[in-house]
């Protein structure tokens, strides 16, 4: 059975909990600290009043992705240097659950429920749509190129080849990157026809 804080039963018996939430945003010009409390909520920094809302984290069966979509205030354009003026994504975001009591004091420990970076945004003129997503929203992305045992750089002698010795030929094989001493900057996976009919286990096998 769960052991719950005398000092939350006291509140509830009380009926003065009162549960808000502390945003957190990590952007390029500083971190900035809100609350949906319209008080200010001290909780190691200032959380300073602000209107914003979420439709909860969403997951998904099939890919392994998690996401919040926010909607927060932006009417005295706090915010817009950092989104209209700068490069926002990839901003570190977090959503902690605190409860209040009476005194407006948190009674307890607050719940980092939600954390992830931003995505996409939009504005318009009074406030920002943001999408945040979690640490494993890469596995829901395509990647941009091929992994062949051969190397995939396209142009010999190229930005991604950076060869610049004497040498005029490529066959794009590691043993030919290896004769003219490239391999540092070699382009293939050269270990994926080893594997390519073995079963790959993950963990230990009883």
């Amino acid at each position: 059975m769960r052991t719950i804080d005398p000092t939350i039963l006291a509140q509830l018996v009380a009926k003065e909990l009162r549960p808000f939430q502390l945003l957190t945003m990590t952007l390029v010009g500083g971190t900035y600290y809100f609350t949906d409390c319209d008080v200010p909520i001290v909780y190691t920094n200032r959380y300073q009043p602000r209107g914003f809302s979420h439709d909860g984290a969403k997951y998904g069966i099939g890919r392994i992705v998690d996401t919040v979509k926010l909607e927060i205030d932006n009417i005295d354009e706090q915010l817009s240097l950092e989104f209209i003026g700068g490069d926002p994504q990839g901003s570190a975001v977090s959503l902690k659950e605190v409860v209040l009591g009476s005194t407006n004091a948190i009674i307890g420990t607050p719940i980092t429920w939600f954390s992830g970076t931003i995505d996409e945004w939009e504005g318009e003129e009074d406030r920002l749509r943001i999408n945040i997503v979690g640490p494993n929203y890469a596995w829901s992305r395509r990647t941009v190129s091929r992994h062949p045992s051969s190397c995939r750089w396209r142009i010999f002698k190229g930005t991604e080849c950076a060869y610049a010795g004497a040498e005029a030929f490529c066959d794009r094989s590691y043993a030919r990157c290896l004769a003219i001493a490239n391999i540092a900057n070699f382009g293939g996976f050269r270990w994926l026809p080893s594997i390519e009919d073995k079963e790959i286990l993950w963990g230990r096998k009883a």
